[in-house]
C-alpha cells in the first residue's frame, strides 16, 4: 500500500502535516535545491530529526555546478550522520561522491521528465541507486509496467503543481525590462488564450507550470503498488486541506490529471516534407 509523502513548502505547516497520518516529509535544502518557497538548512534538519519518527527526505535537486561540491560534500556526510531516510537528487555527481565516501545514504533520482522508462531506471539502480522518482510525463500504463519490472523503491506525483518548461534565463526580469516597467515580484501568470499558467523567477532562471495542480485522489486504488505517493506543497494555498483529503481518500470531480490517462502520440514526418503532411 501506497505511503504518503508530503513537499513542504512553508515552515509553519510541518507541525500540522506531521500530525497527520503520513509516511514522511520532503524538505529543500537551501543552496542546493530549486522548486520551493521553504527552504532548510542542516540545524533545521536535526531539530526536526528530533521531533518526528516518521520519513525525513531531503531533496537535492538542483544541476550542480562546480562552485557547489565542496557544500554537496559536506551536506551530504551530514545527512549521512544525522542519518535522514532518503536524498533526492537531479544531478549525477551525487552517486559520485556518495560512493568516493562511502556513504550509506538512500539515494532517489529525480529528473522531472527524464525519469520515464523501465530501461533508464535500471541504469541507475546499477550504480546503487535506492529509487526513482518517475516522470509525470508518462501514462497509468506505464508507471504501472515500470513498477512491475522494478524491485526498487517507486515515487509518483499524486499532488502539484508541474513543471513544463525552464529556461536559465531571468525570463521575468528580461520582460519587464523590455517593457520599460518595474518587477515588484517573482510570481507571475502566463497566458495562454483563457488559460493561465504560473511563471516563477528565481536565481536559477524561470520555470513555467502546469496552469493547475494534477490530482490523482482518484487514483489512489490504482496507485496502491507505487511505493510513494508524494504531495507537493508549492504554490498551494493551504497544502493540509489536501493532505487530508488523501488521508481520508475523499475523491473530487472535475480534477487535473495531466498525462495520467493521455497517451501522447507524435506522427513522424516524411523526409523531405517540410510540413509533416502527407
Amino acid at each position: 500500500m501506497s505511503k504518503l509523502l508530503v513537499k513542504i513548502d512553508k515552515k509553519d505547516e510541518i507541525d500540522k502535516i506531521l500530525q497527520l497520518d503520513i509516511g514522511g516529509i520532503i524538505l529543500s535544502y537551501d543552496g542546493l535545491s530549486v522548486g520551493s518557497n521553504f527552504y532548510v538548512n542542516m540545524d533545521d534538519i536535526r531539530e526536526i530529526r528530533k521531533k518526528t519518527d516518521k520519513l525525513l527526505v531531503i531533496s537535492l535537486n538542483k544541476m550542480i555546478h562546480n562552485s557547489d561540491l565542496d557544500m554537496l560534500r559536506d551536506v551530504l556526510r551530514q545527512l549521512d550522520e544525522i542519518k535522514v531516510d532518503m536524498v533526492l537528487f537531479y544531478d549525477v555527481s551525487v552517486i559520485q561522491i556518495c560512493k568516493k565516501m562511502n556513504l550509506g545514504l538512500s539515494l532517489i533520482i529525480d529528473q522531472e521528465h527524464l525519469n520515464t522508462s523501465i530501461n533508464s531506471n535500471e541504469f541507475y539502480f546499477k550504480q546503487g541507486v535506492y529509487g526513482s522518482f518517475i516522470s509525470s510525463d508518462i501514462t497509468k500504463d506505464e508507471l504501472l509496467d515500470i513498477r512491475k519490472n522494478s524491485d526498487k523503491i517507486i515515487m509518483f506525483t499524486g499532488y502539484g503543481y508541474l513543471p513544463i518548461f525552464y529556461s536559465r534565463r531571468y525570463l521575468i526580469s528580461n520582460y519587464f525590462e523590455y517593457i520599460n516597467m518595474k518587477k515588484d515580484g517573482d510570481y507571475y501568470y502566463i497566458r495562454n488564450n483563457d488559460d493561465y499558467y504560473p511563471i516563477v523567477e528565481s536565481c536559477y532562471g524561470t520555470i513555467i507550470y502546469t496552469k493547475e495542480p494534477v490530482n490523482l485522489i482518484n487514483e489512489m486504488d490504482v496507485l496502491r503498488d507505487i511505493d510513494y505517493i508524494v504531495i507537493d506543497g508549492f504554490l498551494v494555498d493551504d497544502i493540509y486541506d489536501v493532505v487530508k483529503d488523501f488521508v481520508l481518500k475523499r475523491k473530487k470531480d472535475g480534477v487535473y490529471k495531466g498525462f495520467f490517462n493521455t497517451k501522447s502520440i507524435y506522427k513522424v514526418k516524411k523526409s523531405g516534407d517540410i510540413n509533416g503532411k502527407n
